[in-house]
């Protein structure tokens, strides 16, 4: 697994607002992910997180999409996604990780609960 704390745009920093943005490789999910919170906003709100991608196997299999869902919030650095790509192809599996297998027989279908 992988993980990459972004800098905020400029534009959006301030004493109003502070936002935790992350990117990175899952691999038990096999997927990319990233996740943009307000670090400001009350922590019951559901406005706290603004982004959040990768959740599920195999869910997101684009860095590409998955960087370019954080331009709202986040300076990308020009060589992330090469980086995350080599994560990737350094971390590939052929099976879903045995409680994802656990997971769907007791919930059924993809793992989630309804």
């Amino acid at each position: 697994m992988s993980r990459h704390q972004l800098v905020q745009r400029p534009d959006l920093a301030g004493p109003a607002r502070r936002l935790d943005i992350v990117v990175g490789w899952d691999g038990p999910l096999q997927t990319f992910f990233a996740h943009v919170v307000d670090l400001d906003a009350d922590e019951a709100s559901k406005d706290r997180t603004l982004l959040w991608l990768g959740t599920r196997w195999k869910g997101e299999p684009s860095a590409r999409r998955v960087l370019d869902a954080l331009v709202p919030w986040a300076v990308r650095p020009h060589d992330l996604f090469g980086t995350l790509m080599a994560e990737r192809d350094r971390d590939v599996r052929t099976d879903k990780p045995v409680v994802l297998k656990w997971l769907e027989a007791r919930l059924g279908g993809d793992g989630q609960a309804e």
